[in-house]
């Protein structure tokens, strides 16, 4: 082979070489983007499935007709919840979620007779299926003042009292009501989900009262329709390599909280919702 031979050669060489390079570094861009945003897609769908179990909960033995009926079922007491239009509700400008569900006991607590509970206290009998273990009591579940439903019955209930055995509840309600024999005790319990910055300065959704849940997420949108009783939630999730240039304010478009600021537009984001029909 000749010089000339040579060098054409090396150059057509380094032609491909460098196509292949540029496509190896396209490809790997490409890959890391999907990469993240897959991510930045399973942290959200990780954040609604938390929301979710709340919300499916959410009005279980509480009348909701109008926001009048609803306090109308606590006027025996003063919950954290009083003030409150109902079950579900956006607050902070649609920017949080409240939540005020029926959360089973865990071993399953049943009615074990069928009784009228009226406005003064009222003795039910209950028992734990399985029994309790370790050594726990019924008072390790359910606590004095707690507001307490079973799901075949209208109205919460009131613990007026102490369980004063391990079988027995005292309970009151706003005017009268019927627990059903074998309906099973659920709990109420007020949540609250919103965006805040940890202990790092990183945006996560939190949730209040209960175990703190640090999922990342850059912002939130809640949008409840009382009318036709549908609770939407949508989750702006950020990706998780920064970009070296920033992007659009209005990115991703469609979003319809605020826009995005700050270091935020230098992450690629992904918007992840869930709508939901509140039946109870």
């Amino acid at each position: 082979m000749t010089l000339v031979e040579l060098l054409i050669t090396m150059i057509i060489g380094g032609i491909i070489m460098g196509a292949v390079s540029l496509l190896f570094v396209a490809f790997f861009r490409n890959f890391n983007m999907h990469d993240e945003l897959a991510a930045a897609q399973q942290n959200g769908e990780m954040g609604l499935n938390l929301i979710e179990s709340y919300v499916l909960q959410a009005g279980m033995g509480m009348p909701s007709i109008s926001s009048a009926d609803f306090q109308e079922a606590f006027n025996i007491a003063s919950p954290p919840w009083q003030g409150w239009e109902g079950p579900v509700s956006s607050i902070s400008g649609d920017t949080a979620l409240r939540v005020l569900a029926a959360r089973s006991t865990k071993p399953a607590i049943g009615a074990t007779e069928e009784k009228i509970i009226e406005t003064s206290g009222t003795s039910l009998t209950v028992q734990a299926s399985p029994p309790f273990g370790g050594g726990k009591t019924l008072s390790d579940f359910v606590a004095e003042d707690d507001w307490v439903v079973f799901p075949g019955s209208r109205l919460p209930f009131l613990v007026t009292d102490p369980p004063s055995t391990n079988t027995s509840l005292q309970l009151q309600c706003s005017s009268m009501d019927t627990v059903h024999l074998f309906d099973s005790l659920h709990v109420l319990e007020e949540m609250e989900f919103f965006v805040k910055e940890n202990d790092h300065g990183k945006k996560v959704l939190y949730k209040k009262n209960g175990v703190p849940t640090e999922i990342p997420v850059a912002a939130m949108d809640v949008q409840w329709n009382s009318a036709s009783r549908s609770l939407q939630v949508v989750l702006l999730v950020k990706g998780k390599d920064k970009q070296s240039t920033m992007l659009p304010a209005n990115y991703p478009p469609g979003w319809p909280g605020a826009a995005l600021a700050g270091e935020d537009r230098y992450y690629r984001h992904v918007a992840v919702g869930r709508i939901w029909r509140i039946r109870n």
